[in-house]
């Protein structure tokens, strides 16, 4: 081939660049900062999880669409439509750089929502709070620069290479390879768009945004991935509200007398750190004291359907089974039955707040706080979460007015990661060591010692907390129930905790999808119902699914209502054991516990 034309397709490739130099080089700078934090924070603190695929991956993205809008400017030649681009990256630029100044966060469907749904009032507030904050100080400051280095680089570069930069065979070359690498890179990673349009749902997004092979970074992207998560967040929301709206309100209460049921919802807690299940260090107490003394039952056989806490908490919280294929936004939000049968259900909520950035958050609590779901489901609810979960139990103590018939719901931050500041630092739970733990395994480090004490203080705490709970109660005719939305790895088996996924495997059955099960009755509860107390007990070695925890909570409550299914309870003669579905994580797979625990 003749050399001309190698030439004519460099120069072509590298026309538009040297044409628009300064936009191309401000569209990278300007969109591209997140990405640019995200490289910087990798080279100071390195995260294994993160490859080097990833940044360049970002990066190259970036440069792609630089290029793709220069090629617009260049090729339409208006100085209007450059004034309009330049406007929007920005604007982008201005938003992201405020969002981490004042924040330290980026654009994130929590943030659109709150822009969505904020009235004149809230924005008028918000703005004279954050107009002269010392990040949106620096914010005004950076972009007075950007601007002013936009205009002298525009004016200066037209000065002195004119409209038609002089074009060389010699550097063009390199130039056009090293932009078409970028270019084949930047469309590698824009396959993450086509991966997000297959989520589904909320809780696929949550998977998608964790683990997708490239973390597109940039505000363009970011708006794009948010939007959709909305979108997503919304269908799903509007078929769960219409499921409770339309549910069948033929419901009713047996117990005549005063009854409270309570069910406390644990978080991250592994069982196999709780000397309920065999751990050698005294990690509870107080609830074993209980248990020997034959108020608190432990369930051995509980199976969580998910390793995380959005989609494992709305199935455990509606009428669907998913052995049985039923979906839980098309199924009835159980708290709302018994409202309807006439009970004051109350629900305590210390994740309410806990990181209402993250997606996980937003994707369970536009849910739990749904304005139709919460005038139909509850009495009250709390107005504030807490750095610890006691503080929640004495925040109910003082406001919650109770009634004759009650259930209060406690969704606790248990051993939430990291579990070190999950409990006070005060002598009596600051009471294991990295001395306590006496195991031998040749990848355990001391500073693993020290995680894993952390981890069985939180657990320590978590039993003063249940029991403090059970303390409000004990005098009164009152059955509970007390499971973890899902397990957690502490150094278990191998060198990983907080669920570093592997797979569905054995190990990650058994301490991430097996969790803590028991019912505690009050001696008023076991005088008055012999033939539950009865049930309980013989149900402790039943395989049992928390899915189908609604199920259980109407036999407690003795409700009578459609969606109740004897043979989903495993207090009732009729059980019938069913498999037993889980999901993993990175990989969505779905598998059978009891087959995988087999193996």
């Amino acid at each position: 081939m003749k050399p001309n034309f190698f030439s004519r397709i460099t120069s072509a490739i590298v026309s538009p660049i040297l044409r628009e130099l300064p936009f191309f080089v401000a569209f990278i700078l300007l969109i591209g900062t997140d990405t640019f934090r995200a490289i910087h924070s990798q080279i100071v603190k390195p995260d294994p999880n993160v490859g080097v695929l990833n940044l360049l991956g970002q990066f190259s993205f970036v440069v792609m669409m630089a290029y793709i809008f220069t090629v617009i400017v260049a090729s339409v030649g208006k100085r209007w439509l450059k004034i309009v681009f330049y406007i929007v990256i920005v604007a982008l630029f201005t938003i992201s750089t405020f969002l981490f100044q004042n924040f330290g966060m980026t654009i994130k469907p929590y943030n659109l929502t709150l822009l969505l749904e904020s009235n004149g009032r809230e924005a008028s507030e918000f703005f004279r709070m954050f107009v002269l904050s010392k990040g949106s100080i620096a914010t005004y400051c950076l972009l007075s620069f950007v601007i002013a280095a936009i205009v002298l680089a525009e004016s200066a570069y037209r000065k002195k290479v004119g409209s038609h930069p002089q074009l060389n065979f010699e550097y063009n070359l390199p130039i056009a390879i090293a932009v078409l690498c970028l270019l084949g890179l930047g469309l590698y990673a824009s396959t993450s768009f086509i991966r997000l349009l297959r989520c589904e749902t909320p809780d696929d997004y949550y998977l998608f945004s964790k683990n997708d092979a490239v973390t597109l970074s940039d505000p363009i992207s970011r708006i794009t991935q948010s939007s959709y998560a909305l979108h997503l967040a919304s269908r799903e929301m509007k078929t769960a509200v219409e499921s409770t709206r339309q549910m069948d309100r033929n419901v009713s209460m047996e117990s005549p007398d005063s009854i409270n049921v309570v069910l406390v919802i644990g978080e991250s807690f592994n069982k196999w750190h709780s000397n309920l299940y065999g751990y050698p260090l005294n990690t509870m107490p107080k609830l074993s004291r209980e248990a020997a003394e034959g108020r608190l039952t432990v369930f051995d056989d509980a199976v969580c359907n998910f390793a995380l806490t959005s989609p494992s908490m709305k199935n455990m919280l509606c009428c669907n089974s998913i052995a049985d294929g039923e979906s839980w936004s098309k199924s009835p939000y159980f708290p709302a039955l018994f409202k309807a049968a006439g009970f004051q259900v109350f629900l305590w909520d210390n994740q309410k707040d806990v990181d209402p950035s993250s997606f996980f958050s937003f994707a369970l609590n536009s849910f739990l706080y749904n304005d139709e779901i919460l005038d139909r489901s509850y009495t009250a609810v709390n107005e504030h979460s807490y750095p610890y979960d006691y503080s929640l139990i004495e925040n109910f103590k003082k406001t919650a007015a109770r009634s004759t018939h009650n259930l209060m719901v406690f969704h606790l931050l248990g051993q939430h990661y990291d579990a070190k500041g999950r409990y006070p630092k005060v002598p009596q739970f600051m009471h294991f060591t990295a001395d306590s733990i006496h195991r031998t395994e040749p990848y355990l480090t001391d500073k693993m010692r020290e995680d894993i004490a952390h981890y069985d203080n939180a657990t320590l705490y978590n039993d003063h907390v249940v029991n403090s709970i059970i303390d409000l109660f004990r005098d009164q005719n009152t059955v509970l129930v007390y499971l973890s939305d899902h397990g957690e790895e502490i150094y278990d088996y191998n060198a990983s905790r907080a669920r570093d996924y592997t797979g569905l495997n054995d190990n990650w059955m058994k301490y991430v999808h097996e969790v803590p099960f028991f019912i505690w009755c009050s001696d008023k509860y076991a005088a008055t119902h012999p033939t539950t107390i009865e049930a309980v007990r013989r149900a402790a070695h039943q395989p049992f699914t928390t899915d189908n925890l609604c199920q259980l909570m109407f036999d407690l409550g003795q409700l009578h209502t459609s969606y109740y299914k004897a043979d989903r309870d495993p207090l009732s003669s009729q059980f019938k054991p069913r498999k037993r579905v889980v999901e993993g994580m990175e990989d969505q797979v779905r598998g059978d516990f009891d087959e995988i625990r087999k193996r």
